[in-house]
């Protein structure tokens, strides 16, 4: 019975005394213990950060250590010997005045504050007056306070502390050095608990205590508050398995077997385990969020230089290392960017866990996915002809070509007849014209087609033309401006010539579509 009356938990037992004791603080306990060497103390302070991060612990060693008096310039520590200590340790010290400002937060409450920095110290340098939660006093109380703060008695040092900043008057900070407290390291945290549990004579694994400060968020006070938790429930041998069953966490094994599952292409078994997982009461979400971070942790275990940022246990790494083996690069984005996917559509998704399936079969088929896109990205550009595309002449007319800049783009389904360097239609106008006008020597086409191109055609199979009445053809040309624009959809010829004998080969197409109809003729 004795026993449970002495009981003090971890937190307030192993409380840091001194600024080498304090966890994970580094740049605001070496910035203090500088100012304390120096003699530079200031009259106020403000320590800011997440809870249970040492911000009240540093206030009181900082405040111990500048009133001890026997203080060691090597290592700036106090000495734990002086009175001013001893009551300190004790808790019987007159020099620290704390106040929690979450319940003491009124104008009347400042003013006795106020009335008490007047006396100097019965022992020691220093008055310390710590305000804890000082985001909750009222606008009323800090504007009380703000003459006391700017311009205190020699003797009087404020530091003050809060979770919350933006909730502090900027007249307030103004007036205060600000320091910032930071999450504390998860392996810190874990060689913490590893001390704790020495001196307890616990017997631990290195798993479960990592399990224990993840699960902490970077407070060293939960991770403690949590230690003796286990502590009591497996009767001082605190193991993984039983720190993942009592706090309800899902094992990384899982994601693991997960990840191992959609390598291989195995959609049932994810499924499986998916629906085992659910039956022990996890969160849809917060599996889907483990798997993202696990999936994001092979990525960055790709370069190992990078591995160090991993917030793991060496046995995880060292399995982390050998998984991203079997994962491209490319197969671990493409994961990732679906799994995002599903987290951003997961609240608005009516039938929640099909949603979460669909994107884990997703990922089942995506290796195959990724072969075939690169089985036709290896495809030769022969396979891949599409309309559009350049054709190739022969060798005769590629020559032609290069002396006189045609070049011919396919663009319908017409066929080019013998690969010849200007199409069908225009060959046909020029032999009408040719004929019906034989005093000349161009071809309405343009200036680099003579008769020798066209009698050349000829010779290749060119069909030819029927004997057509002039009469016919003046009339059918007064016509043509009328109807250009019903003749869009039809291969041309690109020469390297004017917009106006564009125009011009425009008219002619439109011309011989008109011989077709009038004179019921096949000229394809």
């Amino acid at each position: 019975m004795s026993d449970t009356q002495t009981y003090i938990v971890s937190a307030r037992k192993y409380r840091p005394q001194t600024f080498d004791t304090i966890v994970g603080q580094e740049s605001v306990t070496n910035t203090l213990k500088n100012s304390i060497l120096s003699g530079n103390i200031a009259q106020a302070y403000l320590f800011f950060g997440p809870r249970g991060v040492g911000k009240t612990t540093c206030a009181r060693v900082f405040a111990k250590t500048i009133n001890c008096q026997n203080l060691k310039p090597q290592d700036v520590e106090a000495c734990n010997e002086c009175a001013s200590c001893k009551s300190f340790n004790s808790n019987t010290s007159f020099n620290i005045y704390e106040l929690d400002a979450a319940s003491n937060n009124s104008v009347e409450d400042i003013r006795q504050l106020i009335d008490q920095v007047r006396y100097p110290p019965q022992i020691g340098k220093y008055k310390v007056y710590i305000i804890d939660e000082v985001h909750m006093l009222s606008t009323a109380a800090f504007n009380a306070f703000l003459k006391t703060l700017e311009e205190p008695p020699a003797h009087a040092k404020f530091i003050l502390a809060t979770t919350e900043r933006n909730k502090v008057l900027p007249t307030i900070l103004s007036r205060c050095q600000v320091f910032s407290f930071n999450r504390i390291k998860t392996e810190d945290i874990a060689n913490y608990l590893k001390k704790i549990a020495k001196k307890e004579n616990h017997k631990y694994e290195d798993d479960a205590l990592t399990i224990i400060a993840q699960k902490a968020d970077g407070g060293l006070r939960d991770a403690c508050s949590i230690f003796d938790q286990m502590a009591a429930y497996t009767s001082g041998n605190i193991t993984k398995d039983a720190v993942v069953k009592n706090l309800h966490i899902l094992d990384y094994d899982y994601y693991f077997n997960l990840t191992n599952a959609i390598i291989n292409q195995q959609p049932h078994s994810v499924l499986l385990m998916l629906d085992e997982i659910l039956k022990k009461g996890f969160d849809l979400q917060n599996v889907l969020v483990g798997l993202i971070d696990h999936m994001r942790y092979l990525l960055i275990a790709k370069d190992p230089q990078v591995l160090y940022i991993l917030d793991l246990s060496d046995t995880v790494k060292t399995s982390i290392l050998q998984q991203t083996k079997q994962c491209s690069e490319r197969f671990l984005l493409n994961v990732l960017s679906i799994l995002n996917k599903a987290d951003v559509g997961y609240k608005s998704a009516v039938h929640q866990r099909l949603h979460i399936e669909i994107h884990l079969l997703q990922l089942c088929n995506l290796i195959q996915q990724i072969k075939e896109a690169e089985e036709k990205k290896n495809l030769t550009p022969n396979q891949n002809t599409s309309p559009g595309t350049v054709i190739n002449t022969d060798e005769q007319s590629t020559s032609y070509s290069q002396n006189h800049k045609i070049k011919i783009i396919k663009v319908t389904d017409k066929p080019v007849i013998n690969n010849a360097t200007i199409s069908t239609t225009t060959s046909l106008k020029a032999q009408i014209e040719a004929k019906t006008r034989p005093q000349k020597q161009e071809t309405p086409i343009t200036q680099n087609v003579t008769n020798e191109t066209i009698s050349s055609e000829k010779k290749e199979g060119v069909v030819e033309k029927p004997n057509v009445e002039q009469p016919i053809i003046n009339t059918i040309l007064n016509q043509q401006e009328s109807k250009k624009t019903a003749f869009q959809n039809t291969e041309h010829v690109s020469l390297s010539i004017t917009e106006k004998k564009y125009q011009e080969l425009l008219a002619q197409n439109v011309l011989l579509e008109e011989l077709k109809n009038k004179l019921n003729l096949n000229l394809e």
